[in-house]
């Protein structure tokens, strides 16, 4: 009996595995611009026409976000998130945007580093690393490998994205300074739907402990 009711169970959760499946490509299917076809439009831009309003349009039609630097302290966000933020050595992201405090304390609010902290175990926000001339930004604890920072061809301003798992597609801007082509920006497009899948009535059922047979 006990065997019985497990092979069950085991069927049951493969049910629903392919359902959550089913929804999540259901929903990329419905996408008329992938991240990398994006990337693909902006790659080989100029510094300051990095992209277009009818491209901000469709990025945020699709739950895209548009990641590069500008100036030497700044990162543009365009597309479902639309903000200009002050360059750190990251950039925090969720899927409604930049987690701010609402404390007085700002960042530094203990209420807010607590719920921060179980945020990022609970992957419901994401770090991604900002590096200015290979170097982590405002910071002097990190940079990249030597032979990393050389294969992606010395960027002025790149990101590292190893927290979005190989979810994520660049393109390169340049920029000229006396007749002389500058590899400013190694950019980042990533689909929120992709790095933030929505729970769903099938995952909140399973967190209830699934259904009965």
């Amino acid at each position: 009996m006990a065997a019985n009711t497990l092979a069950k169970q085991v069927l049951r959760q493969r049910r629903i595995h392919c359902i959550i499946i089913f929804h999540l490509e259901k929903r990329l299917m419905e996408k008329t611009l992938t991240k990398e076809q994006l990337a693909a439009m902006l790659n080989g831009r100029r510094y300051r026409d990095e992209i277009t309003e009818k491209e901000e349009k469709l990025a945020k039609e699709n739950n895209l976000v548009v990641l590069f630097g500008a100036s030497d302290d700044l990162i543009e966000l365009r597309g479902a998130i639309d903000e200009e933020i002050g360059a750190e050595s990251v950039i925090r992201l969720s899927r409604k945007g930049i987690p701010e405090s609402d404390c007085r304390e700002g960042d530094s609010c203990p209420y807010f580093a607590t719920w921060l902290q179980t945020a990022l175990k609970r992957r419901e926000v994401l770090e991604i690393q900002i590096f200015w001339g290979g170097d982590l930004y405002n910071t002097y604890d990190g940079s990249l490998d030597e032979n990393e920072y050389e294969a992606l061809g010395k960027p002025t301003w790149c990101f590292g994205c190893k927290n979005l798992n190989g979810n994520f597609a660049t393109f390169d801007i340049f920029d000229e300074y006396e007749n002389d082509p500058e590899f400013f920006c190694r950019g980042v497009v990533i689909d929120l739907d992709e790095i933030f899948p929505q729970r769903n009535y099938v995952q909140a059922v399973m967190e209830q402990g699934g259904w009965e047979s």
